[in-house]
């Protein structure tokens, strides 16, 4: 995820591409997709997956870094994005963590 709706991964044969999207929707939407992609591509899933959706502003944290953040996590069901299983994305506070602290 990279600023004003660019994308960028790298292929099998480890060539970096960048994709530019009409929306911040329209990135977010193949953000999901890719991670629909990893958990396809796992032979088995028995650890949370995570893809990042949008860009935060600041460094990159590190562990032992404290973090507010927004948040959805989807129950993956029949190869794709299923229930909604919490967020915060309509609450007024984001989430306070840890990173690194086995917390959340």
């Amino acid at each position: 995820v990279q600023p004003n709706n660019y994308s960028t991964f790298y292929d099998d044969q480890r060539q970096n591409w960048s994709i530019m999207f009409e929306s911040e929707k329209a990135a977010m939407d193949f953000s999901k997709q890719v991670c629909i992609a990893k958990c396809n591509s796992c032979p088995a899933l028995d650890s949370v997956l995570c893809q990042d959706l949008l860009l935060g502003e600041g460094q990159a944290a590190e562990g032992g870094d404290s973090l507010e953040v927004a948040y959805t996590g989807w129950l993956f069901q029949n190869n794709s994005l299923g229930q909604v299983f919490d967020s915060n994305l309509t609450k007024d506070k984001l989430l306070r963590l840890k990173l690194g602290s086995g917390k959340v």
